[in-house]
């Protein structure tokens, strides 16, 4: 993934001339998946059991896996 987001990043960089914005970008996704995969597990609650941290690590993983999709079809789409 880290391959794939560099590629993208410089893209991005070539057509929109901004060097941040999509690193920035990147790291508030990054940000909003751990917060929601811990609300929706449980795991910011008092109260942690193994089947939360699970549920969160299952949150994370999907999560990671819709956004490798979503940076292969970027990468794609900025290279037409």
């Amino acid at each position: 993934m880290s391959d794939l987001f560099h590629k993208v990043e410089a893209q991005y960089k070539v057509i929109y001339s901004d060097s941040n914005a999509f690193s920035q970008f990147q790291a508030e996704w990054q940000d909003l998946a751990i917060c929601e995969c811990e609300f929706r597990s449980g795991r910011n609650a008092i109260n942690i059991d193994s089947m939360a941290l699970t549920n969160n690590n299952e949150c994370l993983v999907g999560k990671y896996e819709d956004r490798l999709r979503e940076l292969q079809i970027l990468l794609y789409e900025l290279n037409i």
